[in-house]
């Protein structure tokens, strides 16, 4: 990870492979300095409710265990199977194809 301050104080992070891997299965990434927090998730709407349930405390603080917790569930909600994919591929084709016909 490259990861520096501009003049104009805009945090820029430039990541690698490695890192979108550590991503994609729910780690966070850090910046060196602990400014920054990179985090992925496959569903935005569900992610989001579960941070609402964290802050609808107006004393609450997301500890990075709560973080955690969170980003891996996300992840593991959202398992696509090879054989979901390829069936809705063959269904779009075969749509595809006999609207040709």
């Amino acid at each position: 990870m490259i990861y520096f301050t501009s003049k104009d104080e805009k945090h820029v992070m430039i990541i690698d492979h490695q890192t979108i891997h550590k991503l994609l299965i729910g780690d966070a990434v850090v910046s060196p300095d602990n400014l920054v927090i990179i985090a992925y998730t496959p569903d935005m709407a569900w992610t989001a409710d579960e941070l609402k349930k964290v802050f609808s405390d107006p004393e609450a603080l997301l500890s990075p265990a709560k973080l955690d917790e969170i980003l891996r569930e996300g992840i593991a909600r959202f398992q696509i199977t090879r054989t979901d994919v390829s069936d809705t591929a063959k269904s779009t084709t075969t749509e595809s194809n006999s609207d040709a016909h």
